[in-house]
């Protein structure tokens, strides 16, 4: 039997105690740990025997020193990196191993570089990278104004790939989804594997999962059904482009059921554990390798979901249970709530919202309301004439123009916003008017300007 410290047996008790009555409160790593600490001391020498020497090997003379360093050694002024340290920084590893005179401890230092690496490479695909949702850029802003119903459209790889040269990596502990972390995973395997990533998707994926005729290409387009936004109105698929590794895959039920079904019973390709827990992104619930795992109700599901403007998606299965669930929309109905309850009906089945706002054309449009307000306000402190008061009209007319185009992207809440403002605006500048004496001061001149206001902005926005 394993004797332990009194102290860590007392913590080993509380912690089974606590799992016990509580399931989805394990660890991974705990119970790692504690398997290895459990495990039979003598069947445990014999497994290690034959690695003992190598652990000396890199743990003594020279390079002790040099692959574990003393962080609080005050007198060693060397820096001390990781694989981490190296990619924030963006600096070159280079590892003269072919310097070494034992091949054998050349080999295992090269392991533990390539395995610092991809613990890295772990973290950054867990959503951990720091990786804002979307490019925070003017450039990226200007795609979405652009064509609001498609905003990644007028977005390129080119683009992409300057806004990522001059972007700052930031520590990030906690998890946040980002949509540019897949699309650069993407962009990256295509250059690994020169070939583009639709090609790999087929060969790697659909079709050892037997859901050939998917694909990522743009013509798969041409087949979809209609689409529809959160107003119920037509909306033409997206053009992903370079976000394609965050989500461009165009498939039928059929094509689904069959990726669903191969990751459910894990086989081929969905067999390396891409599933498996790799971090904690709240209290119930972990991050696989891609997927999102949920840990309620005495389950474990593992799932993911999709969406563009006119469609959503959803893909999971329980781990406990074995249901699995497909649910495919087209149109922006939150399809999350209805998959959990339909493989565990313990979860609530609460309605399907719209989802929110999307965020970087609400972005501007409040930036363009607080600009037009601010200018209003600036300049009602001194006497203005008419082309100012014109002036002013006019960014009101803007504002409701902007508010209308930006409605099917938006939602109701935003544009009614807008609105508002804009009009508030256009009664700032006729009352400041009539306080100035600058135009009459004649009630049917006051409504007269409000409805110009408006009617510009309509027209503004229908021309657009």
């Amino acid at each position: 039997d394993v004797v332990l410290d009194p102290k860590l047996a007392t913590a080993v008790t509380r912690y089974r105690a606590q799992v016990g009555a509580c399931p989805d409160q394990h660890e991974a790593a705990v119970d790692g740990l504690l398997s290895w600490v459990m495990h039979d001391p003598v069947h445990r020498s014999k497994m290690i025997q034959n690695v003992l020497p190598l652990l000396t090997a890199l743990t003594s003379g020279a390079l002790g020193p040099l692959l574990s360093p003393d962080a609080s050694d005050g007198n060693d002024r060397r820096p001390v990196f990781d694989a981490r340290k190296v990619i924030d920084q963006r600096r070159c590893l280079y590892l003269g191993l072919d310097a070494l005179v034992d091949p054998v401890v050349a080999g295992a230092i090269g392991a533990i570089v390539l395995a610092d690496l991809a613990q890295v490479a772990g973290e950054l695909f867990n959503d951990r990278s720091g990786l804002p949702r979307v490019p925070v850029s003017a450039r990226f802003l200007w795609s979405v104004l652009r064509e609001p119903g498609d905003p990644y459209m007028n977005y390129g790889e080119a683009d992409m790939l300057a806004w990522l040269r001059d972007w700052q990596a930031q520590p990030q502990t906690a998890f946040a989804y980002s949509n540019l972390g897949f699309a650069l995973l993407g962009l990256a395997l295509e250059r690994a594997a020169a070939q583009p990533l639709a090609r790999l998707m087929d060969e790697q994926i659909l079709r050892p999962a037997g859901a050939a005729g998917a694909t990522l290409e743009a013509a798969g387009a041409a087949s979809q059904i209609q689409g529809y936004d959160d107003k119920g109105r037509p909306t033409p698929p997206w053009t992903i482009g370079a976000f394609a590794g965050a989500g461009a895959l165009r498939a039928n039920t059929v094509q689904m059921l069959a990726l669903l079904d191969a990751a459910h019973q894990r086989r081929t390709p969905f067999d390396v554990g891409a599933e498996k827990e790799q971090a904690r992104r709240q209290p119930s619930g972990g991050v696989g390798l891609g997927w999102l795992r949920t840990e309620r109700h005495g389950d474990r599901i593992v799932w993911h979901n999709g969406g563009t403007g006119g469609f959503r998606s959803f893909v999971g299965y329980s781990e406990v249970s074995g249901r699995a669930v497909l649910l495919m929309a087209n149109g922006q109905v939150n399809l999350d709530n209805l998959g959990m309850h339909l493989i565990n009906p313990a979860f609530e089945p609460t309605p399907g919202a719209a989802p929110g706002p999307y965020w970087p054309a609400s972005w501007a449009a409040g930036l363009l309301a607080l600009a037009t307000l601010g200018s209003m306000a600036w300049r009602a402190w001194r006497p203005k004439g008419r082309f100012e008061q014109i002036l002013g009209l006019g960014l009101a007319a803007a504002m409701l123009a902007l508010a209308w185009r930006l409605a099917p992207a938006t939602g109701g809440a935003t544009v009614a916003v807008l609105a508002a403002l804009a009009l508030l605006a256009a009664g700032a500048e006729l009352w400041r008017g009539r306080q100035q004496a600058v135009w009459p001061a004649r009630r049917r001149t006051v409504v007269l300007k409000l409805l110009t206001a408006a009617v510009s902005g309509l027209v503004v926005a229908w021309l657009w």
